[in-house]
């Protein structure tokens, strides 16, 4: 599953995904009132358990999830977080109920989490059809181990997380960059008309080409500045430039320059890695 083991981020990740550590700091307080003043609210709680996580409070986490499984009890991420931090793989319907109150008696039992409950990871592609409608789930990898698409066959639709976002650079910290430009690469032949990027406007299909070639060039360089004989920091140094390639926030520039200096190193490691 996605998320069920670890957050895959850091605060020091999540906090620079904002303007300031301050930004992020009031808006987390934020949803943390919105929580307590919505006690039944499971996507909201499910938020919050995931940014408990990223801040390394597990027990605020803890209780975010037990309200997100008691709402929504056939929910089966949550249940299975919840059950991976607290170490207790009794079936939700059988735990002790949290604070805040339980859902009305109208609301079904609980599905537990027994031997017949899918665990199989995605490898692949897998499809659903229902009505008129087929939807896509491909693993994409990429961005992070986890990152998925999602396609609206018939409407011609790409949902694809963070493994592409429109006109801006995209996250590298986590990368796989060779699974990444494999992911890019199978948007290429789809038949779609619309993408929705995890970040920025909803574009066409030319902006996974764009970033297809972005990689391509950051990967290109990389590998001849190692055959060259460059070490980390000048591959780095070298490289640079290629931050050109997309426009940056007036007054992100710094952090954008470290975080693009930081996917570069990354990609000479995992150049490395492979030679080796």
């Amino acid at each position: 599953n996605l998320l069920a083991v670890a957050p895959g981020m850091d605060w020091t990740t999540m906090s620079s995904l904002y303007p300031s550590v301050d930004v992020y700091e009031r808006q987390l307080a934020d949803l943390q009132s919105f929580c307590q003043s919505h006690p039944r609210d499971a996507a909201a709680h499910f938020v919050l358990a995931y940014h408990r996580l990223v801040c390394g409070d597990a027990d605020a986490a803890v209780e975010a999830l037990q309200i997100v499984v008691q709402q929504q009890p056939e929910d089966q991420v949550a249940q299975r977080m919840l059950q991976s931090l607290s170490g207790d793989q009794t079936p939700v319907d059988q735990a002790p109920a949290p604070s805040p109150p339980t859902t009305p008696s109208s609301q079904p039992d609980s599905i537990a989490a027994d031997e017949d409950t899918p665990t199989t990871d995605l490898v692949g592609p897998w499809q659903a059809k229902r009505d008129d409608a087929t939807f896509d789930l491909i693993h994409a990898g990429g961005h992070t181990d986890s990152s998925i698409f999602i396609r609206l066959v018939e409407d011609g639709v790409l949902f694809t997380g963070d493994a592409l976002v429109s006109n801006m650079h995209p996250y590298k910290g986590q990368a796989n960059f060779r699974q990444w430009i494999t992911a890019l690469e199978t948007v290429q032949p789809m038949d779609i008309d619309v993408i929705v990027p995890g970040h920025g406007e909803v574009c066409e299909k030319a902006e996974a080409a764009r970033a297809l070639d972005y990689f391509r060039q950051m990967w290109d360089r990389v590998e001849s500045l190692r055959r060259d004989g460059c070490g980390k920091e000048e591959v780095v140094r070298r490289t640079h430039d290629l931050i050109n390639f997309y426009p940056i926030e007036p007054g992100m520039e710094e952090q954008a320059s470290m975080r693009f200096d930081e996917g570069i190193a990354r990609l000479y490691d995992e150049m490395e890695a492979q030679a080796h």
